[in-house]
């Protein structure tokens, strides 16, 4: 959210959904981040679905509902040895990029896609905020090799998918500035340099 400093930090809600990918010599973790709001918030450590996202139309979807809407088709485009273990919600101080942790959820949710898993590679999706901002969604290792920029609508069916629940009307995902999304840009798929150096250097 934006801070009278002009900076703009994550929050105030965070939405993390951790992930597990089976590279055979071994299991790398990643976690995917998504800015959110919350309505009249549960205690902490209540269950993850008695926590209400703001969407864009105004109304409210619990937590759990959109983490496994969102799931459905994030695990179209990872494969099957890769499991969607959890999500989690982080509430942020104000003007920080400091979270406290608040709730947990369950998912242990399997790849659907035969093809392989595309080894340090990173998927970049981005989204005009209503605000006027740009936000980005991350997806690290998945089925699909880097390639050149590519304008929504994708040549990807999953991609589109994914693109199109995040900047739906009943879609809670905010950018930075406060803004929802409301308007998916470009697709970018390319190779992580740091998940390169971590079995390389």
């Amino acid at each position: 959210m934006p801070s009278v400093d002009g900076t703009n930090y994550p929050g105030p809600w965070e939405l993390r959904i951790n992930y597990l990918v089976d590279l055979v010599s071994k299991t790398r973790a990643h976690q995917l981040r998504m800015s959110v709001d919350v309505d009249t918030p549960p205690d902490p450590g209540s269950d993850f679905g008695d926590y209400d996202l703001k969407s864009r139309q105004g109304l409210f979807y619990d937590a759990e509902s959109w983490t496994d809407a969102f799931v459905d088709k994030m695990k179209a485009i990872y494969k099957t040895t890769t499991t969607i273990t959890s999500a989690e919600l982080w509430l942020y101080a104000t003007g920080t990029y400091n979270a406290a942790f608040q709730s947990a959820y369950s998912i242990a949710v399997a790849g659907t896609s035969a093809s392989s898993i595309q080894l340090w590679s990173q998927q970049i999706l981005t989204f005009r905020s209503q605000n006027g901002g740009i936000a980005k969604i991350n997806f690290m290792e998945s089925i699909f090799v880097p390639a050149v920029l590519d304008a929504y609508p994708t040549s990807l069916t999953a991609i589109n998918d994914i693109f199109d629940l995040v900047s739906s009307l009943s879609s809670p995902v905010i950018a930075r500035d406060g803004g929802y999304l409301f308007a998916p840009l470009n697709y970018l798929s390319g190779q992580n340099e740091h998940l390169f150096k971590l079995d390389y250097r």
